[in-house]
């Protein structure tokens, strides 16, 4: 049961970190630049695509 609860907290850890990181390498990139920014932002939603689609058909 133990064992199972740090599971479950190590994968929300995992979802909170993703996204605080990349909103943080976005946010870095619209400092720079709006252009910059935009292109960070739809790297970002493109590698995220990619995660959720082929992810759980390696599971």
């Amino acid at each position: 049961m133990i064992d199972q609860l740090f599971k479950w907290i190590w994968k929300f850890l995992d979802v909170i970190f993703y996204v605080l990181g990349l909103g943080s390498v976005v946010y870095g990139a619209f400092l720079i630049g709006k252009i910059v920014g935009y292109l960070a932002l739809g790297g970002v939603l493109l590698l995220t695509g990619w995660f959720i689609d082929h992810l759980p058909a390696q599971s």
